[in-house]
C-alpha cells in the first residue's frame, strides 16, 4: 500500500489516461467484438474509476457512477469489512478489486503526509514486527529440524559399528530353546 502512495498524482494521472484509451477502444468493440467492451467497461474502466475515486465522505465527493453499474456483483458483498483507519483500504480486497490492484485516490494534498504517516505507523510497522517474529519463529523450528535431522543422519552412518559393538562376541545359543506353542524361540531363565 506504501508503493501505491508513493507518487499518487502520477498513478492517477496514468490511470485516467489509460481508461480514456480503454473507453476509446471499448467504443470502436462495441460492434465488433461486445464481449470484450463489456469486460473492460465493467471490470477494468469502472473499477479503476471507482478505486481513485475520492472516498464518499460528503455528497459533494460521491461518484457520478450510476449504482446499477457499480452494484451488479454480489459477489464483492460477502467480502471482508473495510480496514481503512487510516483512509485507504488496507483489508482483504473483493475479487474485482483485486483485478486492478491497490491504488491511490484523489484527497486533498495537505492530507497525503497524514494518510502516509498513519500508515507507516499503524500498518507498516506493526507488520514488520509481525514478520520479524515469523522469521525467528520460523528459524528456531528449522534450527531443530536441521539438529534432528543431524542427529538421524549420524545414527545412520554409525548404525553398524553400533549395532555390532552391542551384539556379545560370545554367543550361548542354549540360552535359547522353543517352546512347543511358539513360533518364536524365547529365552529361557537360568535354572
Amino acid at each position: 500500500m506504501l508503493a501505491t502512495w508513493e507518487k499518487p498524482a502520477q498513478t492517477i494521472d496514468k490511470n485516467l489516461a489509460d481508461n480514456d484509451k480503454l473507453i476509446e477502444a471499448c467504443n470502436k468493440a462495441l460492434a465488433v467484438d461486445p464481449s470484450s467492451a463489456v469486460y473492460d467497461v465493467f471490470f477494468k474502466v469502472v473499477p479503476m474509476q471507482l478505486a481513485i475515486a475520492p472516498p464518499a465522505t460528503s455528497a459533494a465527493l460521491t461518484t457520478r457512477i450510476d449504482k446499477a453499474f457499480t452494484d451488479f456483483c454480489k459477489c464483492d458483498k460477502c467480502s471482508s469489512d473495510p480496514d481503512n483507519c487510516c483512509g485507504p483500504d488496507v483489508g482483504i480486497q473483493p475479487w474485482v478489486q483485486r483485478l486492478i490492484g491497490p491504488q491511490p485516490y484523489l484527497i486533498n494534498p495537505d492530507a497525503y503526509f497524514d494518510v502516509i504517516c498513519c500508515l507507516v505507523k499503524n500498518r507498516y510497522l506493526p507488520a514488520k514486527d509481525q514478520v520479524a517474529k515469523a522469521e525467528a519463529a520460523f528459524q528456531s523450528v528449522d534450527n531443530e529440524i536441521k539438529r534432528r535431522k543431524g542427529q538421524l543422519d549420524d545414527a545412520a552412518k554409525s548404525f553398524e559399528k553400533t549395532a555390532k559393538g552391542a551384539i556379545p562376541s560370545d554367543i550361548d545359543c542354549c540360552k535359547f530353546e522353543k517352546d512347543e506353542g511358539d513360533a518364536v524361540p524365547k529365552a529361557s531363565a537360568k535354572r
